[in-house]
């Protein structure tokens, strides 16, 4: 269980010369703020890097 309130689903097929699709899905935990919700949620991919969560393993 991930205890989120919302999932979002986002699908992009934007850019030229790639013919491919993906989809993004992104838990929206309750507290998160509301100046990131949404299409706004993208903005966590800007974060400090410092508040990253690691990635090795």
């Amino acid at each position: 269980m991930t205890d989120c309130e919302k999932t979002y689903v986002m699908q992009f097929a934007e850019l030229e010369g790639f013919n491919h699709v993906h989809f993004h899905t992104v838990p929206r935990m309750a507290d998160l703020s509301a100046d990131l919700r949404g299409p706004k949620i993208l903005g966590l991919m800007s974060r400090d890097e410092d508040a990253a969560l690691p990635t090795d393993g």
